[in-house]
């Protein structure tokens, strides 16, 4: 999630304690990586040297992993999932990760 996405999640204008304690940690946050990146030299031009989707398929039943994998995309992923031989029922939904590793 970056800094927009947790931005949009702690907005609604509630005065819920929990959107208080999410708004107050991301000013925090906001303040500490701006002050980071004054102190930090980092080339302007980063080279992207690998990139890696993890798939999560979580249970119908007891809502956890039930399966993963590491796949270039949802397509593949799916037919791995159809492959290891667990019904296409009992998968509740799907989690992607992507990490991207850069050369800095």
């Amino acid at each position: 999630m970056d800094r927009s996405d947790r931005a949009a999640a702690c907005s609604g204008g509630s005065s819920d304690p929990l959107f208080a304690a999410c708004r107050d940690r991301l000013r925090r946050r906001s303040a500490h990586s701006t002050s980071a990146n004054q102190t930090t030299n980092l080339p302007t031009q980063l080279q992207l040297v690998q990139t890696e989707s993890r798939f999560y398929f979580i249970g119908r039943q007891n809502r956890a992993v039930i399966f993963s994998t590491l796949a270039p995309n949802l397509n593949y992923a799916i037919a791995q999932f159809r492959a290891s031989g667990d019904p296409d029922h009992d998968a509740l939904f799907i989690i992607k990760t992507e990490t991207q590793i850069f050369l800095a």
